[in-house]
């Protein structure tokens, strides 16, 4: 691959309009499923020199101008001290080009799409990353974080029961094994290492950790990190339009599909129920498909959450992979006084999707905290990242990963 230079070239005329390029503004609800992975499989971690795909939707068939930049920060997600010629080859702030349109659906749109490394731009770093997309006059539209990898330092996992008496019923215990041949190379007084175990890919819900229980004489054993259990995710299906499933009461059509939800319930006295799910992920796709993913529809989806713990003073948000888990007012739940419940509709490409009900917590940080009851026996998914970094260098790398289900 040809690039144009060792040196981050940027365009005047780019370089311009990108003065705000500190403030994230979401310009609009209109701009929807964002995907990071191949054939719209949602995933956020690579290998480096992995070809990455990003794609998302404009609900709008006007073509418009973005661009997207990268960005290297570390481990705790804080923008690396470091020139961007550190970490990537080529030019930054590049226009979008791959651009098509939505075919036979009733809610029109534009897709975006493109890939690195490119003809443009290549990361050479591993690390995380956030890719931003902005419009013409340097608003930013869109965020999104990814990891770039390596295994120089395998990590077993083990994901158990806690012995703790007193949250035997709610928790799960994970234990690492870092397997390094020469481990002085990592653990010294002139490097810094850290592990950082996430949740069900949920960077709101992790555990950073620094030292290890003990070095062996081939490796590094971290013990006794404690999760609480959670529940399994809601899910719905709207692969295939007017489908009937479990979880869709019924279709019905209002200039788009609409599928009704049928009621999600909290109860606190609920047991333990086992039901699949893909730990907060979504697909995008359809069987029916014949020209492409640019014919699939987008279905307006109508949730209906009753938790008699809360009432219309609370602040109760959809969440999910599908909006990184985040406080997003474009996905806040309304309170119904008539019936007692939480009501919201937002729309939904076609495929197959997990989420859970969050409200805004009490504590100082005023982050979101998910309604559900937590399990020991709940499946989830945990992935572990290495980071380091040598006293003398400027920003950490992802040196090992790996990840686990807790399948009891």
């Amino acid at each position: 691959m040809k690039i144009l230079s060792n040196k981050i070239l940027t365009l005047f005329f780019i370089n311009s309009f990108f003065v705000n390029y500190s403030q994230f503004t979401n310009v609009s609800n209109q701009i929807k499923s964002f995907v990071i992975g191949k054939n719209y499989n949602n995933k956020d971690v690579f290998n480096l020199n992995e070809s990455i795909e990003f794609s998302f939707d404009e609900l709008d068939e006007e073509r418009k101008n973005y661009y997207y930049t990268i960005d290297h920060f570390d481990y705790n997600w804080k923008l690396s001290n470091v020139q961007k010629s550190y970490y990537i080859d080529g030019f930054d702030e590049i226009k979008i080009k791959n651009i098509s349109y939505s075919f036979n659906t009733l809610q029109s749109y534009t897709s975006y799409k493109f890939s690195i490394p490119n003809d443009k731009i290549v990361i050479k770093e591993t690390g995380n990353y956030k890719v931003s997309i902005y419009d013409s006059i340097g608003n930013k539209v869109l965020e999104k974080r990814f990891t770039i990898v390596n295994n120089k330092l395998p990590v077993q996992i083990d994901v158990s029961r806690t012995k703790d008496l007193e949250n035997y019923q709610t928790n799960q215990k994970i234990s690492l094994n870092v397997l390094c041949k020469n481990c002085s190379e990592y653990y010294n007084n002139n490097s810094e290492i850290k592990i950082i175990i996430r949740k069900n890919d949920n960077w709101n819900d992790i555990v950073i950790i620094e030292n290890p229980k003990f070095l062996t004489s081939n490796g590094a054993v971290y013990d006794d990190i404690i999760f609480k259990g959670g529940n399994e995710f809601y899910n719905f299906d709207i692969s295939e339009i007017r489908s009937n499933n479990y979880r869709i009461k019924n279709w019905t059509v209002n200039n788009l599909y609409e599928a009704n939800l049928m009621i999600d319930k909290f109860d606190s006295s609920e047991i333990y129920n086992y039901n699949p799910d893909i730990n907060g992920n979504f697909v995008i796709q359809s069987s029916n498909q014949i020209n492409g993913v640019n014919e699939l529809d987008y279905v307006r989806v109508n949730f209906q959450f009753e938790n008699k713990n809360l009432n219309g003073t609370n602040e109760v948000y959809l969440q999910g992979m599908f909006n990184n888990y985040d406080k997003d007012n474009n996905y806040k739940l309304n309170y119904d006084h008539n019936k007692n419940l939480f009501s919201g509709s937002f729309l939904f490409k076609q495929g197959f999707y997990n989420y859970k009900f969050a409200s805004k917590s009490t504590l100082p940080d005023n982050e979101l905290q998910t309604l559900e009851n937590d399990f020991w026996e709940t499946e989830n998914l945990y992935s572990i990242f290495i980071y380091f970094k040598k006293n003398n260098e400027m920003f950490f790398r992802v040196v090992g990963f790996n990840s686990a289900s807790s399948i009891f």
